[in-house]
C-alpha cells in the first residue's frame, strides 16, 4: 500500500500546474506567484522573450521547474486629467509601474475646435500636459491619456 502511495506522489510531482504570477525583477528574472508572499528564489525559464517589472505572466510548474509560457500584455495605465487654462498640469504615474520611460498618447476630450494635448517632462513616474486650441492658445479642458511600456528589458532565464 505504501508503495502505491509513493508512486502516486511521484506522479503528482511530475504533473504540470499552470499558475499566474507577477514579474518583480528582470535581472536576474524573478516572479512572485499568486498566493505567495515572496518571489521565487531562482529565475524561471522564459519562453516568451522580453518581460517587464509589474507584468502579469502565466507560468507552468513541473517537477520543481518553472517556465513562463505567456505574458498577455505589457504594463499600461490610462486616465483623464483636467488641464488648466494656464501653466502645466502634472500627472503622477503609479510608483514602480514603468522601469523605463513609457510611450504616451493624449487626446483632448472636447469638441473639434481643440488642437492638441502637449506632453512635456515625461519620466518613469510623471508627466506634464497642456491643452492648446488650433490657433496655439493654451486652453482648459479634459485630456484622455495612456502610458504604456516603451521598450522592454531583456530577461532571459
Amino acid at each position: 500500500m505504501l508503495e502505491q502511495i509513493s508512486k502516486l506522489a511521484t506522479r503528482v510531482d511530475l504533473t504540470p500546474v499552470v499558475r499566474w504570477g507577477t514579474v518583480t525583477q528582470t535581472v536576474p528574472l524573478r516572479v512572485r506567484l499568486d498566493g505567495d508572499t515572496e518571489p521565487l528564489p531562482l529565475s524561471p525559464q522564459n519562453a516568451v522573450g522580453t518581460v517587464w517589472i509589474g507584468e502579469r505572466v502565466v507560468v507552468v510548474e513541473q517537477h520543481r521547474r518553472v517556465v513562463i509560457v505567456a505574458a498577455p500584455s505589457p504594463p499600461s495605465v490610462r486616465g483623464k486629467v483636467v488641464c488648466a487654462a494656464s501653466g502645466v498640469t502634472t500627472v503622477t504615474l503609479p510608483a514602480g509601474k514603468f522601469p523605463v520611460v513609457p510611450h504616451m498618447s493624449a487626446t483632448p476630450v472636447m469638441n473639434s475646435l481643440v488642437g492638441a494635448a502637449h506632453i512635456t517632462g515625461l519620466t518613469t513616474t510623471s508627466f506634464e500636459v497642456r491643452l492648446f486650441s488650433l490657433n496655439g492658445t493654451q486652453i482648459a479642458g479634459t485630456v484622455d491619456w495612456t502610458a504604456s511600456m516603451a521598450t522592454g528589458i531583456s530577461a532571459g532565464g
